[in-house]
């Protein structure tokens, strides 16, 4: 028993780590689509500091820029979730 749950937890930690790397590669193509749109990325967005700089950002980033954003918004989500259960379970096995 204890040895089948030491497998499903390597394989759940594979599994978690990989979706991670695959979601971060994939955050960071849309992020350079913002970068292309004549902005700063994602983070320069979310650290922008003020309405007015946000504003700035969103007029620079123009539609698809914006369109960027928001799917990197939508996608950020699922990655917090699966980056924090992969070293929550990598933290248990330890």
């Amino acid at each position: 028993m204890r040895r089948l749950r030491r497998t499903t937890r390597r394989s759940l930690l594979w599994v978690l780590g990989a979706l991670a790397v695959a979601l971060l590669a994939v955050l960071a193509v849309i992020d350079e689509r913002m970068w292309d749109a004549g902005g700063p990325g994602i983070v320069g967005f979310e650290l922008a500091g003020s309405e007015d700089s946000a504003r700035e950002i969103l007029a620079e980033w123009g539609e698809e820029g914006r369109d960027a954003a928001r799917l990197s918004l939508w996608l950020d989500f699922p990655y917090l979730v699966v980056y924090g259960a992969f070293w929550a379970l990598a933290a248990a096995a330890i």
